[in-house]
């Protein structure tokens, strides 16, 4: 499967990525599984504008992977991946693996909530 989108908001994967799918009565329903090629022109994620988004989206045992995760952001290029465990606690678990590439310090000082600027 493939996905494209002028615009993507982060917040709708992790939306649909945590749907569980409806039970009916008898036999459990296997679980959901997904695997997508993904490209976003532009989109935001925790309140950061992005462009040129590229990954694989995996879905597997309550498990949402995009990797490999590119796209441009804070003036430069980031790459990695990013692991988001919906798990049975009802708080999705966050593990992300990065490496930056001419961004701006302080855009992602800023980004990442730090008070102290200089």
């Amino acid at each position: 499967m493939s996905v494209t989108s002028p615009y993507l908001e982060v917040a709708d994967i992790i939306l649909a990525g945590n749907l569980e799918q409806s039970k009916k009565q008898g036999a459990p329903s296997p679980p959901l599984a997904l695997k997508a090629s993904l490209q976003a022109d532009a989109g935001k994620a925790w309140g950061i504008g992005f462009e040129k988004l590229q990954s694989t989206i995996i879905l597997e045992n309550n498990i949402l992977y995009l990797q490999p995760l590119k796209f441009t952001a804070l003036e430069g290029d980031i790459s990695g991946k990013a692991r988001i465990d919906f798990g049975s606690t009802g708080s999705p678990h966050y593990q992300l693996s990065y490496n930056l590439k001419e961004v701006s310090a302080e855009s992602f000082m800023q980004a990442a909530g730090s008070k102290n600027r200089r």
